[in-house]
């Protein structure tokens, strides 16, 4: 048992606690009530740094702070100022000057005014003249040419185109015949041997003309024409070309145009325009009619229509050639429808006077060297 002075001393000490804690008390009280003077302090020097006019009461002003800005600039039309009205331009306006105009000389007696339907023909296609001439080797000299010419010739018969149509030109017309050929062609390095047949028919207003070759293994081809006889020659009125499937051409004479069934682009319809069948019947009769007038060097341009378009062929006399056939030496006049440009087709004719001028011998030549060559091998029965 604890002894009566431990238990004073215990008595002592627990009465003595609550004393040192009131210090204690006061100390944390003076504790809290500067750390909330301090935050008072700190928050009312916050709310001085708002701008002004963002609470209640009088604050001071905040303190300046460095402010960026950027300014857009555009350059503009002037504007007009405000209340000004803008005025027109003026137009000061000239009467023109009038220029007397030239007085045509009154003319002489006897003097006739110039005839319009004797203008001379600014281009191939507006010159469609028939008649003939010497190629241009010697010096210049004028010369006539079968066919339309790009520009005229001094001295050189020439007609406009409405005067084309009523020229009687001289022909010769052959008769009714039919010939055989046999035929040699080469295409694509490949030789070919066929026979062929031409055809004309006519009753002297009416006529058609027929042109046929077959091949083994590569097929035939035919081609017809038919048209008028007039007194300038052969006008055709459709010409048909047929390989597997036909295409044809149409002369419409009141149109003035030729129309396709490949439905390419009409042509005009020129006179004296033929078909690639017809041309050789047109120039039979041209040659049969004056042979003395195509000499070697004589140019022929006859406007020639084909299965899809139209173009001029012209063709040069290059002279008289004999042919070595297997029924003897025939005399022919040769002449020769040169390429004028790369991809155009050479086309050379032997024309005989003992079958009236119509081909002994047609050979045609494509650009990339395939050729067709038929020579007269008989005259049949028409």
């Amino acid at each position: 048992m604890r002894t009566e002075q431990e238990q004073a001393g215990l008595q002592a000490h627990a009465r003595q606690r609550p004393e040192r804690s009131g210090p204690s008390r006061r100390a944390l009280v003076g504790l809290t009530v500067l750390v909330l003077a301090v935050h008072a302090a700190l928050l009312w020097q916050g709310r001085s740094l708002l701008p002004a006019g963002e609470g209640p009461g009088t604050r001071v002003a905040a303190l300046p702070l460095p402010v960026f800005s950027t300014r857009r600039v555009e350059v503009s039309a002037p504007v007009a100022a405000v209340g000004a009205v803008a005025r027109p331009p003026r137009v000061i306006r000239r009467p023109p000057r009038s220029i007397p105009a030239p007085q045509a000389p009154s003319p002489a007696p006897g003097d006739t005014p110039p005839d319009p339907s004797a203008t001379v023909p600014e281009s191939p296609s507006d010159a469609p003249a028939l008649s003939a001439s010497p190629a241009a080797t010697d010096p210049p000299q004028p010369q006539p040419v079968i066919g339309p010419t790009s520009a005229p010739v001094a001295k050189a018969p020439e007609v406009s185109p409405a005067a084309a149509e009523h020229r009687t030109l001289s022909v010769k017309v052959p008769p009714p015949i039919r010939l055989s050929y046999a035929v040699k062609a080469e295409v694509k390095h490949l030789n070919y041997q066929a026979n062929g047949e031409m055809s004309w028919t006519h009753d002297g207003s009416q006529y058609e003309a027929q042109a046929s070759v077959k091949m083994f293994l590569i097929g035939g081809r035919s081609q017809t024409s038919r048209g008028r006889i007039t007194a300038a020659g052969l006008a055709p009125t459709r010409f048909g070309d047929k390989v597997r499937n036909e295409q044809a051409a149409h002369f419409d004479a009141e149109q003035g145009k030729v129309t396709f069934s490949a439905n390419t682009p009409d042509a005009v319809l020129l006179p004296g325009m033929q078909d690639r069948l017809s041309v050789f019947m047109q120039l039979a009769s041209l040659v049969a009619a004056e042979p003395t007038q195509f000499g070697p060097g004589t140019r022929i341009t006859v406007p020639t229509v084909g299965p899809r378009d139209a173009e001029t062929w012209v063709f040069v006399v290059d002279g008289p050639e004999e042919l070595a056939l297997a029924q003897g030496p025939l005399p022919t006049l040769k002449i020769t429808r040169a390429p004028r440009t790369e991809f155009d087709t050479r086309v050379e004719l032997w024309l005989a006077p003992g079958i009236h001028y119509l081909p002994a011998r047609i050979r045609i030549t494509q650009s990339q060297g395939d050729f067709v060559d038929q020579q007269l091998t008989g005259v049949l029965t028409p």
